[in-house]
């Protein structure tokens, strides 16, 4: 797919057909994005982010790039991100690998970086929190949800255009390693995984399938070779998620992902190993892409982390070690019913 992508001319994103918050949606979106670039590169470079903790607030968006946004003009940019599109795992080489991506809705048409540069923004303004104080006809969940899946498909996109981003310079101080320093075959794709947590596909194994052409793509721009991972639809999902699960752990050395297991993590019912990460939640976002400057997560509190696999059995066992906390000094008063 990265092949069918990348050589095309141009790709249509087809969103659906208009409503009558079509036009007003497009036209803030074309509004943010006017200025978004240099607001982000700005936040980028002091590696920070915004202050927009109530998203209709005037002055807390004009300070933070952003035009003036009431309740309404919110619940109109609803009309395009939280359409269906947004969120499915295969849309996001769709995004990564075009050259030119244009988004129509209906007879409405805009590109993808103003959707993508407006996501992106808003996401780093702090205005996602804001939504929770503005007007009662917003629903501020799903908005929250697609325009975050809105800019994570943008940062791919740019992360992979390599040096031909508008944002290399930003790039450059996001760190996606989330703390795993060793490398190995899989690291790119383990990387992308992470970056992309919450993104939704009907068949669990295509969160990782889905990612491949961008990964291949991404090493041949690099001149490495292709990504060496047998794309199995016979085996069931849990077979190959299991093994998945057991290379990465394998080939990291680290218990970082254990953050991403447990039943906790899943978000349907599985017959996978509880120690088997999962990519299908956001309960971990210690495990996401973050600036440089910020401490990075260690699972193993800088010790070597020490454990063996039984593939027969399917069981993890790990060394631990329990550090000394203190002793407890005072109780409070106990109250029965």
């Amino acid at each position: 797919m990265d092949h069918i992508y990348n050589g095309a001319f141009e790709t249509i994103v087809w969103l659906g057909t208009a409503t009558d918050k079509t036009n007003k949606s497009v036209e803030i979106v074309q509004e943010i994005a006017k200025d978004a670039e240099a607001k982000i590169i700005e936040w980028g470079k002091n590696q920070a982010y915004g202050d927009v903790f109530i998203a209709d607030d005037p002055e807390m968006l004009k300070r933070n790039g952003l035009p003036g946004l009431t309740a309404d003009d919110w619940v109109a940019l609803g009309d395009i991100y939280t359409r269906a599109w947004f969120g499915r795992t295969w849309m996001i080489q769709e995004v990564a690998l075009s050259r030119t991506t244009t988004v129509l809705i209906g007879h409405h048409e805009i590109s993808w970086d103003a959707v993508g540069d407006t996501a992106g923004l808003i996401n780093m303004s702090g205005a996602l929190v804001g939504l929770f104080s503005v007007g009662s006809d917003l629903q501020p969940i799903p908005l929250i949800q697609s325009i975050i899946h809105a800019s994570d498909l943008h940062v791919t996109r740019q992360w992979s255009q390599d040096e031909a981003s508008r944002y290399k310079d930003l790039l450059r101080s996001i760190d996606y390693s989330v703390g795993i320093r060793d490398d190995h075959p899989k690291r790119l794709l383990l990387e992308l995984l992470l970056s992309s947590i919450g993104f939704r596909a009907t068949v669990p194994r295509d969160r990782v399938y889905s990612l491949v052409g961008i990964v291949n793509y991404m090493n041949q721009a690099k001149g490495r070779p292709r990504l060496d991972l047998k794309i199995d639809y016979e085996s069931s999902d849990d077979i190959v998620l299991t093994q998945l699960g057991i290379d990465f752990l394998e080939d990291t050395k680290s218990l970082h992902l254990l953050s991403l297991a447990g039943i906790a993590s899943r978000a349907k019912p599985s017959n996978l190993p509880t120690w088997i990460p999962s990519f299908d939640l956001v309960h971990a976002p210690v495990l996401g892409p973050s600036y440089t400057t910020l401490p990075q997560f260690d699972a193993s509190a800088g010790a070597e982390a020490e454990f063996t696999i039984d593939k027969e059995l399917c069981r993890l066992n790990v060394k631990t070690c329990s550090p000394h906390l203190g002793t407890i000094e005072e109780l409070g008063e106990l109250c029965c019913k």
